[in-house]
């Protein structure tokens, strides 16, 4: 069943068009991967998905209705990894969740922020100000943050950069999980391999447009990698 759905979708910077007339559809328990070169739109079409940017043009739909890009429904049911972590460097990590969780009036706050601390190994760094982590915390940490809501939908944009490779693991974990309990995940990713054991749907984009999709079972990573090669075409310049 279709939770979350774009169509048509533009987004114009001046005169550069870095998103053309992307549809997409992401289901529920499901997870799509999309992968493409630098300059491809990726990023841009994430932040838009996650209410950063406003399209310039197109529809967006959620549980199959037709709602304003902005509105306040649509971010209560988002989670969002990006580049930047959005986490106050000089606030404990508790404090950070206790933030976060207020914004969406998390019911049993102090429980879920116990489990989320337990579930991504910060329980013993709790109290420490979130400035003395390493990169692999804060990605930890930035995952709690994303999730304390149980958003219906996450989104990754290259969650797997600078990460060693315990964390790497709890968080492939964590989406096995999350798109388990009926969940969705929307994952931007160089990591072909990766992304490719994640997701259950396969998209690659170039220049702006998704260029080609699959079912990750209908295609070999082989076959995978050899189609990324011939379709994720970087902008150069």
């Amino acid at each position: 069943m279709s939770y979350y759905q774009v169509r048509e979708l533009c987004k114009d910077f001046g005169y550069l068009r870095a998103v053309k007339n992307v549809s997409l559809e992401v289901n529920k328990s499901e997870t799509i991967a999309i992968f493409g070169g630098n300059g491809a739109g990726k990023t841009t079409l994430i932040k838009i998905i996650a209410t950063l940017l406003s399209p310039s043009s197109g529809t967006i739909y959620l549980n199959n209705t037709e709602i304003k890009h902005n509105s306040e429904e649509l971010r209560n049911n988002l989670g969002l990894i990006s580049h930047s972590l959005f986490l106050y460097s000089e606030l404990n990590a508790m404090e950070n969740l206790r933030y976060f969780g207020n914004l969406y009036r998390v019911e049993n706050l102090t429980d879920r922020i116990d489990e989320l601390l337990t579930e991504f190994g910060l329980l013993p760094r709790m109290y420490d100000s979130v400035r003395t982590y390493s990169r692999g915390m804060l990605q930890r940490l930035s995952l709690a943050r994303a999730v304390i809501h149980n958003p219906r939908l996450l989104l990754l944009d290259e969650p797997f950069t600078g990460l060693d490779k315990s964390a790497a693991e709890t968080l492939t974990q964590y989406m096995e999980s999350h798109r388990n309990s009926g969940r969705s995940i929307l994952l931007v990713t160089h990591n072909l391999e990766r992304g490719y054991h994640a997701a259950d749907k396969l998209a690659i984009m170039s220049n702006g447009r998704l260029v080609w999709q699959s079912d990750s079972e209908a295609i070999s990573l082989d076959d995978f990698k050899q189609t990324y090669i011939e379709n994720a075409v970087e902008v150069i310049g």
